[in-house]
């Protein structure tokens, strides 16, 4: 789901345009910040275990707060979204389209 999400950004990124660039940059490290934590969660609570059938059942913490598991499965998605924009990015770049 987050892949397929990230090959629909560039249609939105061309929608947004802003203007001033210390806000861009802002932007940028902000989503890299979502990043790196969705990757540190995805290996901490294991998701490629799940992902890749290694594991067969699915633990969750019910003892952990609500929003927090939520934020976190949030962070992985964007992770995913922005590795499926950078993919398709890399194939607009290569065809020439743009």
């Amino acid at each position: 789901m987050g892949i397929h999400t990230g090959t629909h950004l560039s249609f939105i990124s061309k929608r947004v345009n802003v203007k001033k660039l210390f806000i861009r940059y802002m932007i940028i490290c902000l989503d890299m910040a979502v990043c790196l934590y969705g990757v540190y969660v995805f290996l901490k609570q294991q998701i490629w275990k799940y992902m890749f059938l290694v594991s067969s059942f699915v633990f969750l913490n019910y003892d952990e707060n609500v929003v927090i598991v939520i934020t976190d499965y949030l962070a992985v998605i964007m992770l995913f979204a922005n590795i499926g924009f950078l993919i398709t990015q890399f194939f607009k770049t290569k065809n020439g389209v743009e």
